[in-house]
């Protein structure tokens, strides 16, 4: 009966509001953390090397690490993808003399004289794919991407350009990329001899301007679709599946023929002029 009683009570809709409220907050703390979770990130080591087709098995031929390139995938809203470079010695303190040795070593490579006049050498960057736990992708790494520019370009550089093509906009997996740097002829024509060993004088203990990552910029680029092309509606087909054939145009004859032969009905009507003989016989009597 107390029960009964209670049930009655003006006070049961605020006990069933608490009781509701305390059965769905789990659902609505487990949707917060869904939706407040952080986005993926994706790391991928920037490789760099000196290539020469006229010695490619030597040592600076073999890629070596320049930077990591942090992706930063779509938010729970759909937010574009970003990427972030990250020196070698900002992603491990413990190999930071090592990167520092490296790129002192590359340094001396790319000021390299023999190098910088050979005019197939080239400067190539690549991707790899870095999982959790360091390593590349497959244990070895993979490299997923090559670009390259004209290694006599590289002195004179102060500015580069990395462009990351992903498969899609919410993906954070590049599949190629491009580099360019600046200034650049159009052409693409190296500098001359003097110029460059100007430069090498001038330089010659330096790293490159554009190896610092400051100078380097990283853009995200998606697949755009295409406008697609405005279609004219398919001319009816007869039973035989030919083509109906529009009818032909009527002539002018054919559209105003009424029109011509009511006109000269009309003046087949209208009375003829006056003879010239009853005139003057009418006008002589008058004067009689």
């Amino acid at each position: 009966m107390n029960c009964i009683r209670l049930s009655n009570t003006r006070g049961f809709p605020i006990l069933r509001f608490l009781f509701s409220t305390l059965l769905i907050s789990p659902f609505i703390v487990t949707n917060y953390f869904v939706l407040a979770s952080p986005s993926t990130e994706s790391h991928f080591r920037l490789l760099h090397r000196l290539y020469t087709p006229s010695n490619p098995e030597s040592e600076e031929t073999l890629f070596s690490p320049r930077a990591y390139i942090q992706l930063d995938s779509a938010s729970e809203y759909g937010s574009n993808v970003k990427a972030t470079l990250v020196s070698l010695t900002e992603s491990d303190a413990s190999e930071a003399s090592v990167a520092a040795a490296s790129l002192d070593d590359f340094a001396r490579s790319a000021f390299d004289e023999s190098v910088l006049e050979d005019a197939g050498a080239l400067y190539q960057v690549a991707i790899e794919r870095v999982e959790s736990d360091g390593a590349g992708l497959g244990g070895e790494g993979k490299v997923l991407s090559i670009s390259s520019i004209r290694a006599c370009h590289l002195p004179l550089a102060s500015s580069a350009h990395l462009v990351l093509h992903l498969t899609s906009p919410s993906s954070s997996l590049p599949f190629a990329i491009d580099q360019h740097v600046s200034p650049t002829p159009l052409s693409g024509a190296c500098p001359s001899r003097k110029v460059l060993r100007d430069r090498l004088r001038s330089s010659s203990t330096s790293l490159p301007i554009l190896l610092d990552l400051a100078n380097t910029t990283v853009e995200i680029r998606t697949p755009v679709v295409p406008p697609l092309p405005a279609l004219r509606t398919p001319p009816p087909l007869t039973p035989e599946g030919a083509p109906v054939q529009p009818v032909p145009e009527k002539s002018f004859v054919q559209k105003y023929w009424i029109y011509i032969a009511v006109g000269l009905f009309a003046l087949m009507l209208a009375p003829g002029p006056p003879e010239e003989g009853s005139a003057e016989g009418g006008s002589g009597g008058g004067g009689r």
